[in-house]
């Protein structure tokens, strides 16, 4: 069977929209920031967090 994984930005009630159903917040990222220095930076600070090593989906 075909699995899905899917990835999303929401706020902390778990909504991507506005309670108007608004998404203009989110598609004002019009393309791809950053490239190979912002991946480096990330994974540098990752490696820092508290919750390094642990597994991330169930």
């Amino acid at each position: 069977m075909p699995s899905v994984q899917y990835y999303v930005a929401s706020s902390l009630d778990g909504f991507i929209a506005t309670a108007d159903d608004d998404l203009a917040w989110l598609l004002q990222f019009d393309g791809f920031e950053g490239g190979k220095e912002s991946y480096e930076t990330f994974m540098v600070a990752s490696a820092a967090s508290p919750w390094a090593g642990l597994p991330t989906s169930g």
